[in-house]
């Protein structure tokens, strides 16, 4: 991936020097790699729409985490789109963080799916925000 895309990617974060390898971004390099992605992104198209009208469906716990500077998904479109129609779906935006957070903000990523498990034995309030 060169590097003026993974900065698209990871900002307004940097890119870790170790994800290449580490983060398994020269995996994104194999032909393969391109092309399953492709295939899932284009799949994703329609059965995304098929499956919101099942959302008020949806019984384990859902929490929606973005960083708040995302510049490749709108975080307040897409959380509005599940926390509106999963019953009892949580969210939260970390503060100045972009797209990548599982690579740059690991542990508030498993800090965030600790709180929705166990917010969700303790309580059933639609829409409530982690803090």
């Amino acid at each position: 991936m060169a590097k003026s895309k993974c900065r698209k990617v990871f900002y307004p974060e940097d890119v870790p020097n170790d994800f290449a390898v580490q983060g398994g971004g020269i995996l994104a390099l194999h032909s393969r790699s391109f092309y399953e992605g492709s295939r899932d992104t284009v799949s994703a198209q329609g059965s995304l729409y098929r499956q919101t009208s099942h959302y008020n469906e949806i019984t384990c716990p859902v929490g929606v985490l973005y960083g708040e500077k995302d510049a490749i998904l709108d975080p307040a479109t897409h959380t509005s789109a599940v926390t509106s129609s999963v019953p009892n779906a949580v969210s939260k935006t970390i503060a100045g963080a972009g797209h990548m957070i599982p690579i740059t903000q690991p542990q508030t990523c498993a800090n965030f799916i600790i709180d929705v498990i166990t917010q969700s034995e303790t309580t059933g309030t639609k829409d409530k925000v982690v803090s």
